[in-house]
């Protein structure tokens, strides 16, 4: 697969020919700054790793995954980077999924396939590129979605893969345990884009960050559907691999019910729990 360019530009740029992940990334013992406007995942390395900017390759990344209709410079995502690297010393590198934020591509409501493919991208860019490790991967709302699917890859299922440099800590940050068999994903939305759906097989939702539109078409719908969390977990209960897990949620949650921490805890081997009283999503 040729790896998407990664742009480290906080800026809007004008859109070059191939797709390109937007990212930011909070280094620890090391001074460096973005300068470049926008640049290549290759070129991006180069200035990561030059003898005056070295990054230190011996301490971790931790990679944050924003939620839905989100971006990595949200509130949440760009404190929680921040106090990571000065508490942990480690780096830490956030990222929007494609079409989000100020990443390329195109936005599709419950393009789960695509943000699994945006966040390998961002992990191989971290071990090949960067020369680190992946120390934990965390995951916001529907970003966990994305973490869960990475983490129950065939691939990574392996123990003699464990046992050398991929990943063995995830981090589910008020996600949703998803099962359309339980609930009709198109219940979350009003009666009026409801009726909108049938009439013109689309309707649009706005954005909680600044003032795009995004549509939401019925094919995507269709896609919402078969997506189930219980067929993920399931991987992860035919062996314990040595991957541990880790749910905080907000007591006071009303946008994902507390319950689906408490499912998670329940089927996943090696998971902890945490509920924050009062804290919400």
């Amino acid at each position: 697969m040729i790896l998407p360019n990664i742009c480290s530009s906080p800026e809007v740029q004008k859109k070059p020919t191939n797709q390109a992940l937007a990212c930011s990334i909070v280094t620890s013992g090391s001074n460096f700054k973005f300068k470049s406007s926008i640049a290549t995942s290759e070129e991006l390395t180069q200035q990561l790793l030059t003898e005056t900017r070295k990054i230190d390759t011996t301490k971790s990344v931790i990679i944050i995954c924003h939620g839905f209709m989100s971006w990595r410079n949200q509130m949440l995502n760009a404190n929680l980077a921040s106090t990571l690297s000065k508490k942990l010393h480690v780096h830490t590198l956030r990222f929007d999924f494609a079409g989000n934020g100020h990443s390329l591509g195109e936005w599709k409501y419950a393009n789960y396939e695509q943000d699994l493919e945006d966040l390998t991208t961002v992990v191989n860019f971290v071990k090949s590129g960067l020369g680190c490790k992946v120390g934990c991967i965390i995951g916001h709302s529907q970003g966990f979605s994305a973490v869960l699917q990475y983490a129950t890859r065939s691939d990574l299922t392996i123990e003699s893969d464990l046992e050398n440099d991929c990943c063995k800590y995830f981090v589910n940050l008020a996600g949703r345990y998803s099962d359309p068999d339980e609930e009709d994903p198109i219940n979350k939305f009003s009666i009026e884009q409801r009726e909108e759906l049938k009439r013109q097989g689309y309707f649009q939702i706005k954005s909680l960050f600044g003032d795009r539109s995004f549509m939401v078409t019925k094919d995507r719908i269709e896609a919402r559907k078969v997506y189930k969390t219980s067929v993920y977990l399931s991987k992860l209960k035919q062996t314990d691999n040595g991957m541990k897990f880790l749910t905080l949620h907000g007591s006071a949650d009303t946008v994902v019910p507390v319950d689906c921490a408490k499912r998670f805890h329940n089927e996943i081997i090696n998971h902890s729990l945490r509920i924050i009283e009062g804290a919400d999503h």
